[in-house]
C-alpha cells in the first residue's frame, strides 16, 4: 500500500500587518517564517506566524499563549548566538512576532552538503558546535530549556555566526509542571510536535516518555544527537513515531560513531563525548554543558587525549611508598577541618607520574567521616606541599583547594554525601586545575607557578 503524499503547504500572503512578505523560509509544528519587509526601518526581516489552521476562532487558546511564550523567552535571553525580538502582535488573526533576517545555511543544509568532499570537514563542524554549546549553557544559568535542539534549528550566517533558531516550545524550568494538552500533531515527522511529549523524536531523551520532569539533560540529550550527526552525518536512532519509540527505547543500541562512519576519520574524543551525552541514563550524561564544553575545548585546543597511567588500589600494600594512620597538626591541609584528637589515613602512592594528570575515583565515606583529600603533584617526601583538593562532609560542609598548604579557593556547601558512591575527576593540565563531581564541573583554578611534585596520594 503506497504512502499517502504530503499535502504541498499553501502559497505564502502578500502581507501580514504592515509587513510585505516577500517568500516562506519554513514550516514548523506550530509556526511558520517568512522573509518580510519592514515598513518603517525598510529592512529584510524574519516574521514567524502561528500557522493558520491553528489559529483563529477554531484554534487552541493554549497553543497561541505558548507560541507568544516564545517570543517572551527569547526577549529574555541576551545572547550572541541566540536570535533577538524586534515586535510581537497579539491580536487575531494575526499573531505573530519579527526578528533579524540571518542569511546563511542551516546546520541540516552544511550536514546535508558535508557528503560532498569539499564540504566543511569535522574540526570545523566541531566548532560551530562549541558555539551552540556555549549559547544553550547559557539559556540554562537563565533557568531556560529550548527542548527542541536540532540542525535545522541551528542556522551558520555568512560571516561564521552561529544562531539557535525557534524557541517555540522552549520555557523556563521553573514553570514547567508537566507538558500540555494535545495539539494537532504534524504529518511529517521531522517537524516539532506540540504534543503532549514535546519536541522532535530523534532527539528526544528516552526518559520523556515516562518523566516529564525538567532537565539540562534532555538538552544535553540533543546535543548529543547532533554531534552524532556532525560526526557520521546518520542519526544515532530511527524512530517513526512516538507509539514505535516507546516500545522500541529499551532495544535501541547505540552504535559507536567510528564503527558507523569508518570513513569519516572520527577523532576518538569527540566520540567519547557522544556516548556521555546519549547515555540512556541522564544520571551518567553531563551533568551540565559547562563540562561538556570542557571536554569539547580540549579536543578543539589541540590537548592530548588521556591514556590509563596506573590503577591505584586502596586494598593493594604494593601501590603504595607511605599508607599509615597519622595525627595530624592542625596546620596541614589535609586537616583543616579535623580536631588532633582525631586520626587521619594518609597515603602516598610509589609511582610518580609528570606532567599533566587526570585522576578518576570512585569514592565513598562512612557516616563519621570528616571528608576526603586528594594530593597530587606532591613531592616524595614532602606531602604538605603540592596540591590537595579537600571535600568535606555534611558535618563540614566545605570544598577546599590547596597550594602549598594554603588555601587558594573554596567552593562552601559542596561536599559528599555518607554512604553514596560518588564519581571524582580531577584534572591538571599545565598550571590549569579542574574538579568534577559526578560528571558535573565543581572548580577551575589556575596558578601560573610551576610545581616540581610527581606522586598522587
Amino acid at each position: 500500500m503506497s504512502k499517502k503524499p504530503l499535502p504541498l503547504p499553501p502559497l505564502p500572503p502578500k502581507s501580514i500587518g504592515p509587513y510585505t512578505i516577500i517568500r516562506s523560509l519554513g514550516r514548523g509544528g506550530m509556526g511558520e517564517v517568512f522573509l518580510a519587509q519592514d515598513p518603517v526601518c525598510e529592512r529584510g526581516v524574519a516574521l514567524k506566524r502561528i500557522r493558520p489552521e491553528l489559529q483563529g476562532p477554531e484554534g487552541s487558546p493554549l497553543l497561541q499563549k505558548r507560541f507568544l511564550r516564545e517570543a517572551r523567552v527569547a526577549s529574555a535571553l541576551n545572547h550572541p548566538s541566540i536570535v533577538p525580538i524586534f515586535a510581537i502582535e497579539t491580536t487575531p488573526p494575526n499573531i505573530y512576532y519579527t526578528m533579524p533576517y540571518v542569511e546563511g545555511d542551516t546546520l541540516k543544509q552544511i550536514l546535508r552538503n558535508a557528503k560532498e568532499p569539499t564540504a566543511a570537514p569535522i574540526p570545523v563542524l566541531a566548532r560551530v558546535f562549541l558555539q551552540v554549546c556555549e549559547a544553550v549553557a547559557y539559556t540554562h544559568s537563565k533557568r531556560i530549556l529550548h527542548r527542541d535542539l536540532k540542525p535545522e534549528n541551528i542556522i551558520v550566517g555568512k560571516f561564521g555566526e552561529v544562531m539557535i533558531l525557534d524557541w517555540g516550545i522552549a520555557d523556563f524550568i521553573d514553570e514547567l509542571k508537566g507538558e500540555e494538552e494535545d495539539f494537532p500533531a504534524p504529518q511529517d515527522e521531522e517537524l516539532t510536535r506540540p504534543g503532549k511529549v514535546t519536541g522532535t523524536l530523534a532527539y528526544m531523551a528516552p526518559e520523556r516518555l515516562s518523566d516529564n520532569t525538567p532537565s539540562v539533560q534532555i538538552d544535553i540529550y540533543a546535543l548529543g544527537v547532533i554531534l552524532y550527526q556532525i560526526l557520521t552525518l546518520q542519526l544515532p536512532f530511527q524512530r517513526k513515531t512516538i507509539a514505535a519509540f516507546r516500545k522500541q527505547v529499551h532495544l535501541e543500541t547505540f552504535v559507536d560513531p567510528i564503527e558507523m562512519a569508518p570513513y569519516r576519520d572520527i577523532p576518538h574524543h569527540l566520540s567519547a563525548i557522544c556516548h556521555m551525552c546519549l547515555d540512556p541514563s541522564p544520571q551518567k550524561r553531563y551533568q551540565n554543558v559547562d563540562a561538556l564544553i570542557a571536554d569539547l575545548k580540549n579536543y578543539i585546543e589541540g590537548r592530548p587525549e588521556w591514556a590509563l597511567a596506573a590503577e591505584l588500589r586502596t586494598d593493594e600494600p604494593s601501590d603504595w611508598r607511605l599508607q599509615e594512620n597519622i595525627l595530624p597538626a592542625k596546620n596541614l591541609a589535609i586537616t583543616r577541618d579535623l580536631s588532633v584528637t582525631e586520626w587521619a589515613a594518609l597515603m602516598v602512592s610509589k609511582a610518580s607520574f609528570a606532567n599533566n594528570l587526570r585522576i578518576e575515583a570512585k569514592v565513598r565515606i562512612g557516616a563519621q567521616s570528616q571528608g576526603l583529600g586528594f594530593l597530587f603533584s606532591i613531592p616524595e617526601a614532602h606531602f604538605e606541599e603540592g596540591y590537595c583538593l579537600w571535600i568535606g562532609s555534611p558535618k563540614s560542609p566545605s570544598c577546599q583547594l590547596f597550594r602549598n598548604n594554603v588555601q587558594v579557593m573554596e567552593a562552601k556547601k559542596l561536599y559528599l554525601q555518607p554512604k553514596t558512591w560518588h564519581q571524582i575527576r580531577i584534572e591538571k593540565i599545565d598550571e590549569s586545575l579542574k574538579f568534577y563531581l559526578d560528571g558535573s564541573l565543581k572548580i577551575t583554578s589556575v596558578s601560573h607557578l610551576p610545581l616540581a611534585g610527581t606522586h598522587v596520594g
